[in-house]
């Protein structure tokens, strides 16, 4: 049997250990509390930023939803037609969300453009526009003049942009330079019998020759009142004309003629262009007139990770498009009442303090 003594010291060494373990069990209750006080609050900042990032995406699709609806006017099925446009060509092609609603909207009043045909054409508009490196409202407009003063059947614009974009390739015009040319000159080329095709690359390649443009093109106005006089059909006596001059071959004589045809002023330029070969662009017109996709079979060929990431990134955020009107009736009703509270607490805290 155990004396008084040694159950005394029992105890004692029990009773120290129990409060070594009850501190140690404190301690880690205490230290269970505050990492669940930490991961509370990294999953609140978490949560904050995630609902930051929602509100933000939401208002950006809002935003490129309203632009359309603001710069078309249209509304109802109308509207919502013009949207789901924009969805599918933000989730095609690489270009900020507001740019790609623009180009819609403009294609729309602009060309009257909807459904398939639009999405068609602005889709070609913004892959042009980001390998180019030219704005696409830029593009927009500059396409639409050259539909409309040429004539142009608003179905058959993006290949129009395909044809010009070739161009542009073969000869290093831009694509904006070439449509301004097309516009300002469009008149007399086509009077001249230039068609499109012919036109797009006389100008590139003249462009790229470093050919007076503007003197070569007056005096062809000044061929066509000869002409005319003369009842020669236009295309066809500009074609005697340059066989002619080749057939005689530098020298007074070609100049002369030259002179006679094409006015005094542009006769040495106009023999120096039609025998250096300024005019011969069989070959050029050839290839232009297989360009159809040529911006999309371009754009496969150099697209990488960045294109991609736009694409979705505009797609993901387009997402939370629906969210918007949540926050539309969050911002008129209950933002408003909020104020009003916080404002009667700020004077509650006035009398108080």
């Amino acid at each position: 049997m155990a004396s008084p003594g040694t159950m005394i010291v029992n105890l004692v060494a029990r009773t120290e250990q129990f409060r070594k373990e009850l501190s140690a069990a404190e301690k880690k209750l205490t230290q269970t509390f505050e990492n669940a006080k930490e991961a509370s609050q990294a999953f609140a900042v978490a949560l904050a930023a995630v609902g930051t990032a929602a509100v933000t995406m939401a208002l950006a699709a809002d935003d490129a939803m309203d632009a359309i609806a603001v710069r078309t006017g249209q509304a109802g099925l109308a509207l919502a037609g013009l949207q789901d446009s924009l969805r599918l060509v933000a989730a095609r092609a690489p270009g900020e969300l507001g740019q790609i609603s623009a180009v819609i909207a403009d294609l729309n009043t602009r060309l009257g453009m909807t459904g398939t045909l639009l999405e068609r054409t602005a889709e070609n508009i913004v892959h042009a526009s980001a390998m180019m490196k030219v704005d696409p409202d830029i593009m927009v407009r500059g396409l639409a003049r050259v539909i409309g003063d040429w004539g142009i059947e608003a179905a058959n614009a993006s290949r129009t942009l395909d044809l010009m974009f070739k161009a542009s390739q073969k000869t290093g015009i831009s694509l904006d330079r070439l449509g301004q040319m097309l516009v300002q000159y469009g008149a007399p080329l086509r009077q001249m019998g230039f068609g499109f095709a012919e036109s797009a690359a006389l100008m590139g390649k003249w462009e790229k020759e470093g050919v007076n443009t503007e003197l070569v093109l007056g005096s062809l106005r000044i061929a066509i009142g000869k002409f005319a006089k003369a009842n020669i059909p236009m295309r066809e006596g500009l074609k005697q004309t340059i066989a002619q001059v080749k057939a005689l071959g530098p020298g007074a004589a070609a100049t002369a003629l030259a002179m006679e045809t094409f006015g005094a002023r542009a006769g040495a330029d106009m023999t120096a262009a039609i025998l250096e070969g300024r005019f011969e662009i069989e070959s050029l017109v050839n290839a232009l007139q297989k360009s159809d996709g040529q911006i999309k079979d371009t754009a496969k060929g150099v697209y990488g990770l960045a294109e991609s990431w736009i694409t979705f990134r505009n797609t993901f955020i387009l997402a939370f498009e629906p969210l918007a009107p949540v926050l539309d009736r969050f911002s008129g009703h209950v933002l408003p009442r909020l104020g009003v509270a916080v404002t009667q607490v700020g004077k509650l805290f006035e009398l108080v303090f």
